[in-house]
């Protein structure tokens, strides 16, 4: 489920419209990283969205509610400090 995440590569023209940085390190884009864009339109470092996701769905209670919110462009981020 992951990899169906859509991935681009940060540059200065992707610069308005993406969020800037990576909550999950809190590091600002540089060009050419990879990054992931959830449904719900915020971008993160692919690494560390993958490696979020990939914690949280080790907890089963996340596994359903994370894999609804993708497909229905709910926001994974509001949910960052429940789990």
């Amino acid at each position: 489920m992951i990899d169906s995440i859509p991935s681009f590569r940060y540059s200065a023209s992707s610069r308005d419209s993406s969020n800037g940085n990576c909550v999950v390190c809190m590091s600002d884009y540089i060009n050419r990283e990879k990054l992931r864009r959830l449904p719900c339109n915020h971008d993160f470092h692919a690494k560390c969205i993958d490696r979020w996701l990939k914690v949280r769905f080790a907890n089963h209670n996340f596994i359903s509610s994370a894999a609804n919110m993708i497909r229905t462009n709910h926001c994974v981020v509001k949910t960052w400090e429940a789990y």
